[in-house]
């Protein structure tokens, strides 16, 4: 008898845990979906308005009323499904994807789609199966060509990844900066901070109002000691966000402070050494040529005194003060270096 109870318990979890994905479908209020000709058509491109807004739940809700009023949008079961990935929710995009997919067999996109969800979930070998594909349907796929790379990355096959990423650039992918991002990234990580800057670079040449790429950079250049470049990625960064980072604002007054030392500090020196050298050079000159004293009327004539002997140093002549003289190679590097920064 116990045995049979262990089974029945054992039979029914299993049965729960593979109606799961269904059970979580079956949330959703389809009451509330609309009705008429166009119904599915609205739910559509509402679900899509939402899924570029970031907002997982309501696409979710639109897409399913699409598919409730027309169970033939391949459009919704990609969407759908593209969202339970972003989500974690991999059975489930894994089961609307392939429902897409029995629709169009060839689509790129949808493939490039699944490829990318294998790839989170760790399935190399069906990423790279789905996304080969994807590229053999539509060459022209940067989207495709991400995903890939990204997979070649995690695999350690850093020149294919660098390859795929650089072609997706040219593609085209969305967001527009989204490979060379990656590629920036994936040069940081291999510790080639030159040519991360690079790709970073032109992932906000692409994308100028992108302020994660900003910081990034600002984080690159700190590693590489250019403080000043830091400072202005990271003055780009604050502009963007429109907030008060303390740590960043922190880099950036740190920054600030060194550009106007850089700026004004070799002009001051210079003028210091100018002032001081034409001091110098005055009173030693001052020294050598002065007249000697002569009085008005002469001085009446005194008796001769008996010669009396001094136990004193006799007076060594003064010597002249040269170390204005001695600021001359000085004020010479300093020339040769100003002249040089401009």
């Amino acid at each position: 008898m116990l045995n049979h109870r262990i089974a029945f318990f054992l039979s029914l979890s299993s049965l729960l845990c593979c109606a799961a994905p269904v059970l979580a479908q079956t949330r959703i209020d389809v009451s509330r979906c609309r009705t008429g000709a166009q119904a599915a058509l609205f739910h559509l491109g509402r679900a899509e308005y939402e899924r570029g807004r970031e907002q997982g739940e309501a696409a979710i809700f639109h897409y399913t009323c699409a598919l409730e009023r027309d169970s033939s949008l391949a459009l919704a079961y990609h969407g759908r499904g593209y969202v339970y990935g972003l989500r974690g929710e991999f059975t489930l995009a894994l089961s609307d994807l392939t429902l897409a997919l029995d629709l169009e067999p060839g689509n790129a996109d949808f493939l490039a789609s699944r490829g990318f969800i294998y790839s989170r979930m760790g399935e190399t070998s069906a990423a790279l199966n789905d996304l080969n594909r994807a590229i053999a349907f539509d060459p022209r796929s940067g989207r495709a060509y991400n995903s890939r790379a990204v997979v070649f990355a995690t695999l350690g096959n850093f020149s294919r990844a660098q390859q795929d990423f650089e072609r997706a650039a040219e593609l085209g992918t969305d967001p527009p900066e989204q490979a060379l991002w990656n590629l920036g990234n994936l040069f940081s990580k291999r510790g080639d901070l030159p040519r991360a800057v690079d790709a970073l670079h032109r992932a906000a040449r692409l994308n100028p109002n992108n302020p994660s790429l900003f910081q990034m950079l600002g984080d690159l250049y700190l590693q590489m000691g250019n403080l000043g470049a830091a400072r202005d990625n990271y003055e780009v960064y604050v502009r963007l966000v429109n907030r008060a980072d303390p740590t960043v604002l922190r880099y950036v007054e740190a920054g600030l402070v060194l550009r106007t030392v850089q700026r004004y500090a070799p002009g001051v020196l210079l003028i210091v050494l100018l002032v001081y050298l034409s001091w110098t050079t005055t009173r030693d000159l001052w020294r050598r040529w002065r007249p000697a004293s002569t009085s008005a009327e002469p001085a009446p004539e005194a008796a001769p005194a008996a010669p009396t002997l001094s136990t004193e140093a006799p007076a060594k002549p003064q010597r002249l003060n040269r170390l204005g003289w001695a600021a001359l190679p000085a004020l010479g590097l300093l020339v040769w270096w100003l002249v040089r920064r401009r």
